[in-house]
């Protein structure tokens, strides 16, 4: 039985489940230090994200903190809206061949109309978009 909403796991893991504190949790500067978990995430070499040392993930993160202040976002929020909206026309646009038992292979990277659903791989979890819904 779990009483409260942290639960020390392990002499060293914590689990956490109030959203209140993630901001203490995951705040720049909290003094706690990434664990080997974040390894995993390495691809030829360390980005902000899976960077462990203190001083090396300041100075990337101070390269790329522009990007991400308010003005920024608010800024970008234009592109991000018309992206998600092409994404959104596109798999209308599949899903109503799809309600027609139609499929695709060629250039689309795949899909299958079967069932009165639309079946396609995003890369690499499977979505299905029941017709009707």
């Amino acid at each position: 039985m779990i009483v409260g909403k942290i639960v020390r796991l392990a002499p060293n893991h914590v689990s956490i489940a109030e959203p209140d504190a993630l901001g203490v949790v995951y705040a720049h500067g909290n003094g706690a230090l990434k664990s080997q978990f974040y390894d995993a995430f390495v691809s030829i070499k360390r980005g902000v994200f899976n960077t462990r040392d203190r001083n090396e993930h300041a100075r990337k993160r101070k390269i790329i903190s522009h990007i991400f202040s308010q003005k920024s976002v608010v800024e970008f929020e234009p592109q991000i809206r018309l992206y998600v909206g092409q994404l959104i026309q596109q798999w209308d646009r599949l899903y109503d061949l799809a309600a027609k038992g139609m499929s695709g292979n060629d250039g689309e990277g795949g899909w299958e109309g079967r069932d009165g659903r639309l079946w396609l791989d995003c890369l690499p979890c499977e979505l299905v978009f029941h017709c009707g819904d």
